[in-house]
C-alpha cells in the first residue's frame, strides 16, 4: 500500500524540484559520469553549429553598431555541467574568429552552474586552462532560478543591469527540461490547473522523502481556472491561446524557463540571443491530445520543453524566434529579445544552415544509425562519419574496434587520411570521470596499422590520465619491441605482468626477451 508524502500541490511547487536540485548538489560532476545523459548536446558538431550562428550574429551586430567592438560580447552558458560543450564551442569560436579575421571582437565566455562542485572541477581542468589564461573564459556560480546578477570569479567583475553594453549570448542545452513547470489541461474549451499528489511504499520512505524517486506514483487532479492564473499578462495570453486552440490535452508551461529568460533580458538591457537544444515541442500540433506529462528519470529527472510558449514570450518582448521544424530527437531553437532576425542577414543564413538545415538533431540520428549495434560499414564510411562529427572522440570510441578490423584491407589514401586526423580526435578529448580512454584507442589504431612510433605518445598519455593498466603497458611494450628498443619493452612487459600475473602472453614475452638478452650478453 502506498503512502502519500505530498498532496494536491501545484506542479511547479512540488517537492520534486527540490529533490532535483539536491541531487545535483550532492553528486556534482559524478552525475554526468553515471546517470545524466549529455552527449547529444555536448559534442563537436553541435558546438560548431552554435559557433557559426554566434559569430555571424556578432558580425551583424558589429556592422550595425561599430562602437560595440570596444566592449566584450559575453556568452553565458546555463547549467554547464561537466563543461565538455564549453570546451568544444570555445575551440570553434576562436577558430572561426581567426579564419574570418575577427580578432578585434572581444569575447568572454562564462561557464555557469548553481552548484559549487562543478565549478571546482572546471577550475582544475587541463583542457580549459589555456582559455582562462587568455582571459576568454570565466566561471560563475549562477542560479538561474533566483539570481539577477552574475559574479565572474576570475575577473571579479559583476554583471548586472546596465553593465552589459552588447547583446548577451545565452546557451541553454538540456537545462530547460529540468526547470520547474506548471501543468494545465484543456477540455471542451475550458482551462484547468493540474495539481499532483505523490505517493510511494512505506519501505521507500525515509524522513517523509523517497529513497528512490523512480518508485514514486504521481496522481493528478484538475481544477478549472476562472480568472487570470499568473500575475503576468504575457503568460496569461499564451494560456488563452492554448485554451482556444487545443481540443483535449495536457500541456506543460515552462514557467521557470520564462522567468529566468526574463531576468536575463533585464540584465542585458533587453538585447539577447538565446540558443537552446532540448527534448522539446516546437508546435501546437505536437502538444494536442497528450496525456499527463511523464517524468524521465536518470538520476535526476526531466520533462519535455514547451519551445512554443518560450517563442511566444520572446516575440511579446519585441524579439524573434526560429524553431527547428519537428523531427525525431532533440530540437534546436534560437530566440532573441529586442532583435529581429529579418534584419540580421548573416545570422539568419547561419540559422537556416545549422539549425533548420542539417541540424544537431539530424546529425545525432545519422550517427546513431551508423554506430548502432551490429551495424557494419566500410572503412571509408567510418572515415566520412568521423569527418562529419568533426573528429569526435565519442564517435571514434564507438567505432574503433570496427576500424581496427578493417585496417588490414585498408587502401593507402583512407589509412593516410585517418592517420593524419587522429591528432584532431586527441585534441577534442575532454576528460570527464568515467570517460572512455580515447588516447588508448588512438594508440590502438596506430598500433594495429603498424605505425608503432606514432602509437607511443598516445599510450603514454593514456597512462598519465588513467594510471598504469596492464593492457596499456603490454601494448606499449609491443610497440617498443617492434622499434627494437628491447630493454624498454622488457621493462614494460615485466610491469604489466606485475599488475596482472595471470597474463600468459606477457609471461611468454618476458621469457623470450630474457633469453634473447642473455644470448647477447
Amino acid at each position: 500500500m502506498n503512502i502519500f508524502f505530498e498532496k494536491n500541490q501545484r506542479f511547479s511547487d512540488s517537492i520534486l524540484w527540490k529533490a532535483q536540485r539536491d541531487y545535483y548538489h550532492k553528486e556534482g560532476i559524478k552525475a554526468w559520469s553515471t546517470d545524466v545523459p549529455f552527449y547529444v548536446t555536448s559534442n563537436p558538431f553541435i558546438a560548431h553549429c552554435y559557433a557559426q550562428v554566434a559569430i555571424r550574429f556578432l558580425q551583424d551586430w558589429a556592422r550595425k553598431h561599430p562602437e560595440s567592438v570596444q566592449e566584450p560580447f559575453y556568452f553565458l552558458e546555463l547549467g554547464t555541467g561537466p563543461g565538455q560543450f564549453s570546451y568544444y564551442i570555445l575551440k570553434n569560436l576562436l577558430e572561426i574568429q581567426s579564419y574570418l579575421d575577427l580578432n578585434y571582437i572581444k569575447l568572454c565566455y562564462i561557464m555557469s552552474d548553481f552548484t559549487e562542485k562543478n565549478i571546482e572541477f572546471w577550475e582544475q581542468h587541463e583542457s580549459l586552462k589555456t582559455y582562462v589564461e587568455k582571459g576568454i573564459l570565466d566561471f560563475a556560480q549562477f542560479d538561474l532560478e533566483n539570481d539577477a546578477e552574475i559574479h565572474l570569479r576570475r575577473s571579479g567583475i559583476t554583471l548586472k543591469k546596465d553593465s552589459i553594453k552588447n547583446p548577451l549570448i545565452v546557451i541553454a542545452n538540456y537545462i530547460f527540461d529540468t526547470l520547474r513547470n506548471d501543468v494545465f489541461k484543456v477540455s471542451e474549451g475550458k482551462l484547468f490547473e493540474s495539481s499532483i499528489s505523490l505517493s510511494t511504499t512505506k519501505h521507500n520512505l525515509a524522513e517523509n522523502k523517497p529513497k528512490d524517486w523512480e518508485k514514486i506514483k504521481i496522481e493528478n487532479q484538475e481544477k478549472e481556472i476562472e480568472n487570470n492564473y499568473y500575475d503576468n499578462e504575457i503568460y496569461n495570453k499564451i494560456l488563452e491561446t492554448y485554451q482556444t486552440h487545443f481540443t483535449e490535452t495536457y500541456f506543460l508551461f515552462p514557467i521557470m524557463a520564462l522567468e529566468a529568460a526574463h531576468r536575463l533580458k533585464m540584465l542585458s538591457s533587453g538585447k539577447m540571443l538565446l540558443l537552446s537544444s532540448d527534448k522539446a515541442y516546437s508546435t501546437l500540433a505536437e502538444q494536442d491530445e497528450l496525456d499527463f506529462p511523464e517524468l524521465a528519470f536518470h538520476g535526476s529527472f526531466s520533462v519535455m520543453v514547451n519551445f512554443d510558449a518560450i517563442s511566444r514570450a520572446f516575440k511579446s518582448w519585441g524579439g524573434d524566434a526560429l524553431l527547428q521544424t519537428s523531427r525525431e530527437g532533440i530540437t534546436t531553437a534560437a530566440f532573441t529579445s529586442g532583435i529581429q532576425f529579418s534584419s540580421f542577414l548573416e545570422t539568419r543564413f547561419a540559422l537556416e544552415e545549422s539549425i533548420e538545415g542539417f541540424s544537431p538533431g539530424d546529425y545525432f540520428l545519422l550517427h546513431d544509425q551508423i554506430c548502432g549495434e551490429g551495424t557494419k560499414v566500410s572503412l571509408e564510411v567510418y572515415a566520412a562519419l568521423l569527418c562529419m562529427s568533426r573528429w569526435d572522440p565519442y564517435v571514434y570510441d564507438q567505432v574503433v574496434s570496427q576500424i581496427c578490423e578493417l585496417l588490414e584491407e585498408a587502401d593507402y589514401n583512407t589509412l593516410e587520411y585517418l592517420s593524419k586526423n587522429m591528432k584532431k580526435i586527441a585534441a577534442n578529448f575532454y576528460f570527464v570521470p568515467g570517460a572512455e580512454d580515447t588516447l588508448f584507442n588512438i594508440g590502438l589504431f596506430f598500433h594495429e596499422s603498424e605505425q608503432y612510433e606514432q602509437a607511443l605518445p598516445f599510450y603514454q598519455e593514456s597512462l598519465r590520465l588513467y594510471g598504469e593498466l596492464h593492457v596499456t603497458l603490454y601494448n606499449l611494450a609491443i610497440c617498443y619491441y617492434e622499434l627494437d628498443n628491447f630493454e624498454e619493452a622488457y621493462r614494460l612487459f615485466c610491469r604489466s605482468l606485475e599488475l596482472d600475473p595471470k597474463q600468459k602472453d606477457a609471461r611468454d614475452w618476458v621469457k623470450t626477451l630474457e633469453e634473447e638478452m642473455n644470448r647477447h650478453s
